[in-house]
């Protein structure tokens, strides 16, 4: 004959999974984001010139991608060229400043990528890309990627994932509390009532 689970050890095995289940949400959350944050970048080979289409203003980074995949293609180079020189400008010719940064680096799935510059495009629209790399360096092709600042972008999505790990760790120990409670109280029960011959 099946014997009924007590309620207190049913609720010390839902805080239990409610755990586990913010933990692994919270790894699964940033995984995929990140994973996103690669995806969305617009690749390009360089040297050349390049047309991307920027949907909204703000800072974006200029990436060299040491690893990356572009059309089915795999491009691999472990660092950029010495005499690479950038030139921006906006669709009247009008050049947009870029500025070296050392804004970070990432690897996430087939994507490896060292931030060389920085470049705030004042408005949505279409921008031309020149790049020019000296003979020495060789032919390339190098892979360049744009994205909007990854500092910025990893810190809302950190605080975010944090924010929500933290309700269901609250809620785990809350139910956790509540389940050694009524454990407790179940136990006080049955000591208290008489024996059954």
């Amino acid at each position: 004959m099946w014997r009924r689970a007590p309620l207190g050890c049913g609720l010390l095995l839902v805080s239990g999974l409610t755990g586990l289940a913010t933990i692994a949400g919270f790894i699964f959350l940033i995984f995929t984001q990140l994973q996103g944050m690669a995806a969305g970048a617009q690749r390009f080979t360089v040297p050349g010139v390049r047309t991307v289409q920027i949907a909204s203003p703000g800072t974006y980074t200029l990436f060299h991608e040491t690893t990356s995949l572009i059309n089915g293609t795999i491009h691999l180079a472990p660092r950029a060229p010495a005499s690479l020189q950038v030139q921006v400008t906006d669709a009247t010719g009008a050049p947009v400043p870029v500025q070296a940064t050392i804004g970070g680096s990432y690897s996430v799935g087939s994507y490896e990528g060292q931030a060389l510059m920085d470049v705030r495009f004042p408005a949505a629209g279409s921008y031309t890309i020149t790049v020019q790399v000296a003979p020495a360096d060789g032919p390339g092709p190098w892979v360049m990627a744009v994205n909007e600042a990854l500092g910025p972008k990893i810190l809302g999505l950190v605080f975010g994932g944090v924010s929500l790990m933290l309700i269901g760790l609250a809620t785990s120990a809350i139910t956790l509390v509540a389940g050694i409670i009524v454990l407790a109280l179940q136990r006080r029960t049955a000591a208290s009532l008489p024996p059954v011959r």
